[in-house]
């Protein structure tokens, strides 16, 4: 049987890597020690090796139709247990934090710490503004590309950049919107507006939170989408 997390009929993954960041995939329990032996195998001869206290698994079970995250350890890395990762912790991969299920909920804890933090700057007001449309914006545009992203939350995210920039420039709390977003050509100061520019920057399939307009996107497929592996690990 060929090794990997069936991913599609035609499609089996047994690894995704990045960097030092390494997901294993699995279909079946069983497989999941052969696969950590032969990448222990490997990085052994490299001179490197896995560290248990790092990695975490994620291994679920159908009951009823539904998917259960197994809690108790399962798998072990130089004979220590590897954390399982249950209904209240979660890990980071690839700027994205990760629980049982799939992938987090997108927040708008990193906007308001950027915005709060890039309002205290001893700077001056154009450079502010400056690096919250160059930087701001464009490191902002990762995460939400986790599903989960709704329109009231892009709508919330559009309501903290304007009310920022509003404080920055020393505006008028009633200047119009419409003044703000506008292209810098039209004479506005050309904000990028999430609530348009997300389904235009990650086109493919969209959803919505009230399930009715087709406007967002639901980005990458989640370890709990159809066709899911049912084990996986990350190092």
């Amino acid at each position: 049987m060929q090794p990997g997390g069936t991913l599609s009929p035609s499609c089996k993954i047994a690894a995704l890597a990045f960097a030092d960041d390494l997901l294993l995939l699995e279909d079946r329990d069983l497989d999941v020690p052969n696969a950590l032996q032969a990448v222990e195998d490997f990085l052994r001869t490299c001179g490197m090796a896995l560290n248990p206290v790092k990695c975490f698994s994620i291994s679920a079970a159908t009951v009823s139709g539904k998917s259960v995250p197994r809690r108790k350890p399962s798998f072990k890395i130089h004979g220590h247990y590897i954390q399982p990762l249950t209904g209240i912790n979660n890990f980071r991969y690839l700027g994205l934090m990760f629980g049982s299920t799939a992938a987090a909920k997108p927040t708008l804890f990193n906007l308001t710490q950027w915005l709060s933090n890039l309002q205290r700057a001893p700077i001056r007001p154009s450079q502010k503004f400056d690096i919250l449309k160059s930087y701001l914006v464009p490191r902002l545009l990762y995460g939400p590309q986790s599903p989960g992203l709704t329109d009231e939350l892009l709508q919330e995210c559009d309501r903290l950049l304007r009310r920022a920039t509003r404080k920055i420039l020393h505006l008028n709390t009633h200047t119009g919107s419409q003044f703000l977003h506008a292209r810098i050509r039209d004479g506005g100061l050309g904000l990028p507006q999430l609530r348009y520019k997300l389904p235009v920057s990650f086109p493919g399939d969209w959803k919505t939170s009230r399930g009715t307009a087709t406007t967002l996107p639901t980005g990458p497929p989640s370890l709990t989408s159809k066709g899911r592996p049912s084990h996986c690990t990350t190092t």
